[in-house]
């Protein structure tokens, strides 16, 4: 798992990571080997290192698609985490690196036309799935009965239900 969200990196809070080096520090070559950390046998993950306010450059750079190029021979599956695509550029040029994208959407907060923009943006035909995040379990809950159901289970003994 990479972090390529270079203006604003976050998945070293996520794994509890330090971020002193990343993907920005080997792009721009200020360390040829970032230290990537294996979380488990299945699980390795490379954070962003220090923000760069303007990664274009590296983030399109043959360093990159080294770096891709270099993760997929090495690795089963390669997941980079970008910034949303409806607000940079970044997402875009990261996507023409890669053989498919999975959008994740925040619930209620992401209108559908952006969903929509977004998606004919990186091409639909790529987006081999969506994560809808964030979302309130509560009103799944309530449309299918779920609530309901269990609070007659839990409320009532198991005589109670039979005579129901």
């Amino acid at each position: 798992m990479i972090d390529a969200d270079l203006r604003r990196p976050s998945m070293h809070h996520t794994f509890g990571l330090p971020n002193n080096t990343g993907l920005n520090d080997a792009l721009l070559g200020r360390d040829n080997m970032p230290t990537a950390f294996e979380m488990s046998s299945r699980l390795t993950v490379l954070p962003a290192g220090c923000p760069n306010p303007d990664p274009i450059g590296v983030l399109t750079s043959p360093a990159m698609r080294q770096l891709v190029k270099f993760a997929r021979d090495g690795y089963d599956w390669v997941l980079i985490d970008t910034p949303p695509v409806g607000l940079l550029t970044d997402a875009h040029l990261v996507a023409q690196m890669v053989d498919a994208v999975v959008m994740v959407v925040s619930a209620g907060a992401v209108p559908y036309r952006v969903v929509q923009r977004s998606a004919d943006a990186l091409g639909r035909d790529r987006i081999i799935g969506v994560v809808l995040n964030r979302a309130a379990a509560a009103p799944f809950e309530r449309a299918y009965g779920y609530g309901g159901y269990g609070g007659y289970y839990g409320a009532h003994s198991h005589e109670d239900q039979e005579q129901a």
